[in-house]
């Protein structure tokens, strides 16, 4: 997020890849794609001895994200290797009135940006 008022980021938890160089957090009240349309922060490093608050985290989001889908309310799942994030918009209404949805971001390597991945999106058909 922007740091701004009410994005309450890291309220749902964090997620550590095995290795510790991917960390991930929600702001599930971020406002880039619509009040309270949520987003997700990476910070992914190098090496065990790169300091976190040194990474730039990327910010992740629903590419159809809508005002009230609260992406990551509920936290984020990172696997263990830092190649696949799960998060879910609970009260994403692409399906109807809050049917929810999940996203899921998998890239090949680390060497791969989360950043340039389409999350594929998952709903209850």
């Amino acid at each position: 997020p922007d740091g701004a008022t009410d994005d309450n980021l890291g309220k749902g938890g964090v997620a550590l890849s095995s290795d510790g160089l991917v960390l991930a957090a929600t702001a599930y009240r971020d406002d880039d794609m619509g009040q309270n349309s949520g987003s997700i922060l990476v910070w992914q490093r190098q090496n065990l001895t790169t300091p976190v608050s040194g990474v730039t985290p990327v910010k992740l989001t629903d590419p159809d994200g809508a005002t009230d889908d609260s992406l990551g309310m509920g936290g984020v799942t990172l696997s263990a290797d830092g190649l696949v994030l799960a998060a879910a918009s609970h009260t994403d209404t692409d399906m109807d009135f809050n049917s929810g949805s999940i996203l899921v971001w998998q890239r090949p390597n680390l060497s791969t940006s989360l950043s340039t991945v389409t999350p594929l999106k998952l709903v209850d058909p």
